[in-house]
């Protein structure tokens, strides 16, 4: 099947591949490590960003397998084998367009879930500059105090969770937390990318099917001028 596939659409697929599993272990394991902390305890909502996340990484993944082999079948040398005729070619024309609007929605969602991911990257930043470093003097306790604020909403409906400090959040242990947030934008921004390269493939794949389309109506004129001829 890969020979068979346009190199556009194949290495989209690659890309969109990288992207998902770097975006999967980049959050399932800072998931494990706020699962292993102290200052967590919200069982529930781990169980159900696991569940967000791992449903949501699989169904991109397995559209962009889908999309490969649809461009393997529609494209190259087996179009001519399955979708040499009119009708064929009108379902084929009308599956790729509905393989190009799934594909621009979820490249819209993965949008969206890219601007989320930008929230802890910008909170690690100020903590770093701002707040660690203690260059506003009122800085660090305010900071505190929201995190508190958001930690005791969070866990309302569970057991009370210890507060925060200063001393706890200026840790080296935060570098880690800061560079998997950096995985985590850098790889939903190639996934984003890897979509946008297989929306062009596909509009390019629709091109080459409606050349195809031209090419069966010109040889299937030809073939009734023939019969003309002869009678």
């Amino acid at each position: 099947m890969l020979y068979k596939t346009p190199y556009p659409s194949l290495i989209s697929f690659f890309l969109l591949m990288i992207g998902c599993v770097l975006f999967l272990m980049s959050t399932l394991y800072t998931l494990y490590k706020i699962q292993h902390s102290e200052k967590w305890s919200c069982n529930q909502c781990l169980q159900l960003s696991r569940l967000v996340i791992g449903c949501g990484v699989v169904i991109t993944f397995l559209f962009g397998l889908c999309s490969v082999f649809l461009a393997s079948v529609i494209t190259g040398k087996s179009s001519q084998k399955h979708f040499w005729g009119y009708k064929k070619n009108i379902c084929a024309r009308i599956l790729n367009g509905f393989f190009l609007l799934i594909t621009f929605f979820l490249t819209i969602s993965w949008f969206g879930i890219t601007c989320l991911t930008f929230i802890p990257l910008y909170g690690f930043l100020y903590i770093y500059f701002v707040v660690c470093n203690n260059r506003y003097g009122t800085a660090g306790g305010s900071f505190v105090n929201i995190l508190n604020e958001i930690n005791q909403h969070a866990h309302r409906l569970d057991e009370k969770p210890a507060h925060f400090k200063l001393s706890d959040i200026c840790q080296p242990s935060y570098r880690d937390y800061f560079s998997l947030s950096i995985v985590t934008t850098v790889s939903s921004i190639l996934v984003i990318l890897s979509l946008i390269f297989l929306m062009i493939a596909q509009g390019a794949n629709h091109a080459h099917i409606h050349n195809d389309r031209n090419r069966y109506e010109l040889a299937h004129n030809s073939d009734q001028d023939i019969e003309d001829t002869k009678m």
